[in-house]
């Protein structure tokens, strides 16, 4: 009976450069016992990637915690020869049949911010940014959690705003990962789970921490290494991946946002620029005057400083209403148009964007009109099998 699952599938002639998909543990014992066939995954902007592998091995007696906590990374095969690395941490693991040869294992990864979910607490900041609460936060998992140091990294150089200081912020009873999204949101930052390399030289090179990316503008959306994507039949005949399927969506959205709130320092609701009309063309058939889709919120009061203006609080203002209204605005506007595409294409990232050719209504705009955000996906790979092992798998 062989030990080494690699030496079992060599001596049946599947060898390791017949494979499209490697995966790697930051527990070295384990990658000579566990074969990647398959990984089912998503990842989207502000939410993050999970995945789900499933694998083989020669030992059914492998502990199921012995996954639980490692790190992980899975190498694709792109069209040029590079191998793109999608990285994360296994929060859960079960064992399938068995034939008595070969022995099932899914195993369930996510990105390091899962941790989050699994701690709830209630605090109080005084005096703080939401970029200060974050690094506060960011810091103290750094130093409790040897998991989250040595698999996530934090970049805010995606921040390009200033941001208000807060007299008083509260976390009560929220779970770490509510508590930081919903500062995030309300103040209009986008986050997203990335990689310390997309590609890496070689599968063996060792696992890096990812990235959580904070980002408040749009220029701060980093391209594709690639840069453009084709849209082109996919065929075993093709050298490149292609884009196979694109279908556009629009949806009616509110046509304007209205804010307004109390100001106690004025004894007066406020409301910044009243009504504010979307800049975004919902409909050829009426104006977003005439549609009169108005989106209005009542917001808790304004914040107040300190009486002797010592605490360091940024002053309430109409600015801050006009942020909550751009903010709002183009959320809708995001909302009101957006694609979905079907590739082939194994490098592909959500948080970047490309330039797509080739396509015929697309190839009639120019610039800006042809370069897309992907801002999702849900994508699958595996290593085809021998016959005989693949009908044994199922």
């Amino acid at each position: 009976m062989f030990n080494n699952i690699s030496q079992v599938l060599e001596s049946i002639g599947f060898l390791s450069q017949h494979r499209s998909v490697y995966l790697q543990f930051s527990d070295a014992s384990l990658n000579s016992q566990v074969f990647l066939q398959r990984i089912d995954g998503q990842h989207y902007l502000n939410q993050g990637m999970t995945a789900e592998l499933i694998c083989l091995s020669t030992n059914a007696h492998i502990p199921l915690k012995t996954f639980i906590g490692l790190q992980v990374a899975v190498d694709q095969v792109t069209d040029r020869g590079s191998f793109f690395r999608t990285t994360g941490i296994i929060t859960g693991a079960s064992q399938g049949q068995s034939d008595g040869a070969l022995t099932l294992y899914k195993l369930a990864i996510s990105d390091p911010t899962y941790l989050w979910h699994k701690r709830r607490n209630s605090r109080v900041f005084m005096n703080k940014s939401v970029k200060e609460i974050s690094e506060i936060l960011f810091q103290e998992w750094q130093g409790k959690s040897p998991l989250f140091a040595s698999s996530l990294t934090l970049d805010l150089s995606g921040l390009k705003q200033t941001y208000d200081v807060r007299p008083f912020v509260m976390q009560l009873n929220e779970s770490d990962y509510d508590f930081l999204t919903r500062l995030w949101r309300s103040e209009g930052i986008s986050w997203l789970i990335d990689e310390a390399e997309l590609t890496v030289a070689s599968n063996t090179d060792n696992i890096q921490p990812q990235k959580l990316r904070l980002i408040d503008d749009n220029s701060q959306y980093q391209t594709l290494t690639r840069r453009t994507i084709r849209y082109h039949r996919s065929s075993a005949t093709e050298q490149f991946d292609s884009m196979t399927s694109l279908i556009a969506g629009r949806h009616l959205q509110p046509s304007s946002v209205f804010v307004q709130r109390w100001q106690s320092d004025v004894l007066q609701q406020t409301d910044g620029a009243g009504s504010v009309q979307s800049k975004h063309e919902h409909s050829s058939n009426y104006d977003n005057q005439s549609l009169n889709l108005e989106d209005a919120w009542h917001f808790s009061p304004a914040w107040m400083q300190d009486l002797n203006g010592e605490d360091g609080a940024t002053s309430a203002s109409n600015q801050q209403l006009e942020k909550f209204n751009q903010n709002l605005s183009a959320y809708h506007d995001a909302q009101s148009k957006q694609f979905v595409a079907q590739t082939t294409v194994r490098d592909t990232q959500v948080g970047y964007w490309f330039e797509l050719n080739e396509h015929p209504e697309i190839d009639l705009h120019s610039g800006a009109d042809k370069e897309f955000l992907i801002i999702g996906k849900h994508y699958y790979n595996q290593n085809n099998l021998p016959k005989d092992l693949d009908q044994q798998r199922v």
